[in-house]
């Protein structure tokens, strides 16, 4: 979903117009295409068709192509740049991202998800913000449970906000740059981040889990 948006917003601002349903579907379909084919699935062919499976009803429960061209211009009206490659560089670490969208007020990331984050403690919108010299920062999240429902939350910097910004992102990308340097990994926890947990990460058995 979070491609076909892109795409079809790329279309719009290139020649006027969104995806049709048809080109729409069609984009779904290459991008689960190639996506299962850069995934590892090993000798479980059954592993491999019940993700197909479960994606294909997760993604038809939710994607409405007729409905795609509307939800877009009502959330990025005078989007300007699509998928736009940063390379900038913090502390003297050099810094690649791409920002899935930004417009002449806004510097937009879209998340699939089912919980919503702060868009004034987000790293990731930090960085495009500054990167783009944005003073407002917006979060879209297509939030998945039983249907697809779109919600936003922006954040708003003043000009002292942006100068104080640029100081954190120094302060705390030099930190982590030093910590990878010095080999020092903090270890996190589940109640820091969902990602701590055996079918998240890899390294579970060997940290959290190996004392708890």
């Amino acid at each position: 979903m979070h491609h076909v948006i892109e795409v079809s917003t790329a279309c719009k601002v290139k020649r006027g117009t969104h995806l049709s349903p048809a080109e729409a579907e069609e984009v779904l379909a290459e991008w689960v295409g190639k996506n299962a084919g850069d995934v590892d699935w090993g000798e479980e062919d059954q592993l491999k068709k019940t993700s197909l499976q479960r994606l294909s009803g997760w993604s038809n429960r939710l994607f409405k192509p007729a409905e795609l061209g509307s939800m877009i211009d009502q959330l990025f009206p005078d989007a300007e740049g699509i998928e736009e490659e940063i390379n900038i560089e913090i502390a003297g670490v050099p810094i690649k991202g791409f920002i899935d969208l930004y417009d002449g007020m806004f510097v937009t990331d879209i998340k699939t998800c089912t919980k919503r984050a702060d868009p004034g403690t987000h790293f990731q919108l930090d960085i495009y913000q500054h990167a783009k010299q944005r003073k407002k920062g917006r979060l879209v999240y297509l939030l998945r449970d039983k249907g697809l429902t779109v919600d936003a939350a922006t954040n708003n910097r003043t000009v002292q906000g942006m100068k104080d910004l640029e100081k954190y992102l120094e302060w705390t990308v030099g930190q982590v740059a030093r910590g990878i340097s010095m080999e020092v990994f903090p270890p996190i926890t589940p109640a820091q981040s969902w990602m701590c947990s055996p079918r998240y990460c890899p390294f579970y058995s060997k940290c959290y889990g190996k004392y708890h």
